[in-house]
């Protein structure tokens, strides 16, 4: 598991962003009081008896509810990068999160929400939950079929080589992941690089990573093989995908965090 990130060490930049981010809040507030004060002396002069109608500081603040309800969304957008949540976060979470930034109950951008975000990514529970996708991911009976020799060998645990079927899409000069199949695949990578704690080395997109892109940029036409730190790979004309997986330290981990899941949900083979 990775060590949390100190206090200090996010505070300081995190904190300039928040009330960076503040003070242009507030600067836009005041602007939009200004349109509306605005809107109400014209209205007053233009008026038979001098007085303006109340209705047009509504159409004023629409306006500034929809910016400032995208200046929010734009922010925590930033923010979540910044803190790498979709280097972390599970698939189903991640979505959620991202739902949940463009709809009413988006919290409020501040330093003590942000710091609670990041500790609610480095708890273990939501660690092991992310683990446990890349688990089921590469283990036989998903995405690898059992009619190979290699995913034969057993069904409860990650082997150090492994074969994805259907993975891949041959019809152009370069094999392309199929685009559910790239997700699935970024899960993976980005669990052996949580593991090594290096997610440091991932980008920001949630569906790129140093293996994803490695697989992507391999030519048809040549030998369809490739490597990354964790991973060698070898992809074929049938659609397949067979990695190796180079770090046997983190695949024992994998399969200790796999294995633990399996049991407490009786599913052993």
């Amino acid at each position: 598991m990775i060590a949390p990130t100190s206090d200090l060490q996010v505070r300081r930049p995190l904190s300039q962003f928040v009330e960076a981010y503040q003070s242009a809040l507030r600067d836009m507030q005041a602007g939009f009081q200004q349109a509306c004060q605005a809107q109400r002396i014209l209205e007053a002069l233009v008026s038979q008896d001098g007085t303006a109608a109340d209705y047009c500081d509504y159409r004023i603040r629409d306006v500034e509810k929809t910016e400032m309800d995208s200046l929010k969304v734009s922010a925590w957008h930033h923010l979540m990068g910044v803190i790498g949540v979709d280097k972390i976060l599970p698939e189903a979470r991640r979505t959620k999160m991202h739902e949940n930034l463009h709809s009413e109950n988006a919290p409020e951008v501040t330093i003590e929400n942000v710091m609670e975000l990041i500790g609610l990514l480095h708890g273990t529970d939501l660690q092991r939950e992310a683990l446990l996708e890349a688990f089921e991911t590469l283990r036989p009976g998903r995405y690898s079929s059992a009619q190979h020799k290699t995913n034969k060998r057993a069904s409860w645990k990650v082997t150090r080589r492994v074969i994805l079927t259907g993975f891949l899409d041959t019809r152009w000069s370069r094999y392309a992941l199929w685009t559910n199949r790239a997700n699935q695949l970024a899960i993976a990578d980005r669990a052996f690089h949580l593991l090594d704690g290096a997610l440091d080395k991932l980008d920001a997109n949630s569906y790129k990573t140093p293996l994803v892109d490695a697989v992507q940029s391999s030519e048809t036409s040549g030998s369809g093989r490739g490597e990354t730190d964790y991973f060698k790979f070898q992809c074929y004309a049938n659609g397949n995908l067979h990695l190796t997986i180079k770090r046997a330290d983190l695949l024992a981990e994998l399969n200790r965090v796999g294995g633990q899941g399996i049991r407490a949900m009786g599913m052993e083979n």
